[in-house]
């Protein structure tokens, strides 16, 4: 099983994402790609914020075409890339499922307040 192992950390003071280097500086937060890519082919790393959008039709069990979507955080938690620490069911599942109705929105370190929504 081929699989790839990176990891990116954040320069708080430059404000920049950057890839890991053999020095680290162990003061960045170091942040693992989980070897996901969101619709428009970006890498998913921990501590990404994402949009999963949704649609909704049902015709006789009524509701019909309600659009949204909801904000998630991706942490690692229980051996697994989620979206809450007691989630028990990995990330990797339902995005493959349907990659096309994820986009990496931004991250906890530059972007917080997306998560307030």
């Amino acid at each position: 099983m081929n699989r790839v192992i990176k990891f990116r950390m954040y320069d708080e003071e430059n404000d920049i994402l950057a890839p890991t280097s053999c020095i680290i500086d162990l003061h960045y937060p170091i942040m693992q790609y989980t070897g996901l890519v969101d619709k428009n082919g970006k890498e998913i790393y921990e501590g990404d914020i994402f949009a999963a959008f949704y649609e909704m039709i049902f015709k006789d069990g009524v509701l019909v075409n309600e659009c949204g979507y909801n904000i998630y955080q991706v942490i690692y938690a229980n051996g697994m890339f989620c979206t809450d620490e007691s989630d028990d069911l990995p990330i990797g599942l339902w995005i493959k499922e349907d990659v096309a109705a994820c986009e990496v929105i931004g991250n906890i370190y530059q972007n917080l307040e997306l998560l307030d929504n």
